[in-house]
């Protein structure tokens, strides 16, 4: 994803991070929020226990259903909800993020809840000077054009973990020629 869209915007790749986090929602024993992929823009080490429990970041706020779920910023600087990290401040808050709840389920429940951040440092996704119908044309583009191929390979990659996760739930049944894994009900 950060190869796509630093050659959509024209931007080193080094500007661009992804980070994913994840959790186990009905899982007594491991349903706590961890990171996958990124975290790069967080300021010295920070838990990500903080992220997801205080009311003024947003994780907590898109995880709640307080803001727009998908979420789209071309300027972290104006954003109440983004907590600015080593990284921004090396860029002097200039950035953009887009983030989004994804979710692996089955019939009857969510089985991996996940939140996806793309975040730039030191260039905007629209520059700041553009007009409101450029930022808008982006805006869709990544939310229609960028990122749904990503969701669906990631939602794919959930239901790997899910089952690696929950191995001893899971059975190796022969149907025919197919040999397939079942969740135990």
């Amino acid at each position: 994803m950060e190869s796509v869209v630093s050659e959509v915007l024209s931007a080193n790749i080094n500007n661009i991070d992804v980070s994913l986090i994840y959790r186990y929602p009905d899982d007594a024993n491991d349903s706590d929020w961890k990171w996958i992929v990124g975290r790069s823009g967080l300021s010295g080490g920070a838990e990500l226990k903080r992220f997801i429990e205080d009311p003024s970041t947003l994780y907590f706020n898109l995880i709640n259903g307080r803001c727009d779920n998908p979420i789209f910023c071309n300027d972290k600087s104006t954003s109440s909800l983004y907590s600015p990290g080593r990284r921004d401040r090396l860029f002097g808050c200039q950035g953009s993020y887009f983030a989004i709840n994804l979710e692996c389920r089955n019939a009857s429940s969510v089985l991996v809840e996940a939140v996806l951040l793309l975040s730039t440092y030191g260039i905007n996704f629209v520059s700041i000077d553009g007009d409101a119908e450029n930022v808008d044309s982006f805006k869709l583009t990544l939310q229609h054009v960028i990122v749904p191929p990503f969701v669906s390979l990631l939602q794919t990659e959930f239901a790997a973990l899910y089952m690696r996760h929950n191995w001893d739930d899971v059975k190796r049944v022969n149907l025919g020629e197919l040999d397939c894994c079942v969740e135990e009900g």
